[in-house]
């Protein structure tokens, strides 16, 4: 099982509000070896302006775990884990 943790950039720090969709596709991409494009469209699989507003647009925690390109992908707060399924 390959795991990978990133953290999103806080407010202070990052676009607003935080890519939280925009580091799934990427690191998907860079675990596959190809480019983002070369990707099943994420708003196939999950709403992306949805799950990132329930991600960085509340006070409780919050956690969605889809399936998307081979590997199971949790959002909590604003961590990314992906797994390989």
């Amino acid at each position: 099982m390959l795991s990978m943790t990133s953290e999103v950039p806080n407010h202070s720090t990052a676009r607003n509000p935080p890519a939280t969709t925009e580091d799934i596709v990427r690191a998907v991409a860079e675990r596959e070896g190809v480019a983002a494009t070369d990707l099943t469209p994420l708003y196939d699989v999950v709403d992306p302006e949805a799950l990132d507003a329930m991600v960085t647009h509340t006070e409780t925690t919050v956690r969605v775990s889809f399936d998307y390109e081979g590997y199971t992908v949790t959002v909590e707060d604003e961590t990314v884990t992906i797994e390989e399924l």
